[in-house]
């Protein structure tokens, strides 16, 4: 599930299916699942089937979804017109790595994970935008990208007596570093506070 940002929206998945819930109108349905929708990422390519996508989550400006659907080993990335319907094929991530930048002058933008290499693609197109791989080789988010690029993302520390006392773990907004925080704190390990990192 994803909120927006206003708190007036959410997507869930059903099934294999995105739907659109707002309070006080009848769910929509965004996104089938069942591989019926085909995308085409380029013109002059073969188009790419959704099925049961994942890593739902909405742009900064609340007007579009990201999402991902698995074709093997990686993902594709996706995102979904909320007015129109419209869903556009942004990219391919491999090993599922990928970061949806939230703020910043890269807001809206992906960072993809290649093989040995991080790419920063526009949000929109889907065009390559910068190398990144000299500051984050397995696209993780580090310090130094983030730095870089001039964003932050929600970060923990957990630590369990058998355990080294800082093991960080990060996502890319507050709200998800608090469900994940409580998760991690449910099988037994203490847990620092969310911070932007």
């Amino acid at each position: 599930m994803a909120v927006s940002d206003d708190g007036r929206s959410e997507v869930v998945r059903r099934g294999a299916d995105l739907w659109l819930h707002t309070p006080g109108r009848d769910d929509q349905l965004l996104v089938p699942g069942d591989g019926s929708l085909c995308v085409e990422p380029a013109r002059g390519l073969e188009c790419v089937r959704v099925l049961e996508p994942f890593s739902v989550e909405f742009f900064p400006d609340g007007r579009r979804v990201a999402f991902s659907s698995a074709p093997g080993r990686g993902e594709n990335i996706f995102a979904v017109d909320l007015a129109t319907r419209r869903v556009s094929w942004i990219g391919w991530a491999f090993g599922y790595e990928h970061f949806l930048v939230r703020e910043g002058p890269w807001a809206g933008d992906f960072l993809l994970a290649g093989v040995e290499s991080c790419s920063l693609v526009d949000g929109r197109t889907g065009r390559f935008v910068r190398d990144v791989t000299a500051l984050d080789r397995e696209c993780l988010g580090t310090r130094a990208l983030r730095r870089a690029l001039r964003f932050r993302l929600a970060c923990y520390d957990i630590s369990r007596e058998a355990d080294p006392p800082s093991v960080e773990s990060c996502t890319t907004t507050m709200a998800a570093c608090e469900d994940a925080r409580a998760n991690v704190a449910a099988r037994g390990y203490t847990t620092g506070p969310c911070r932007f990192d």
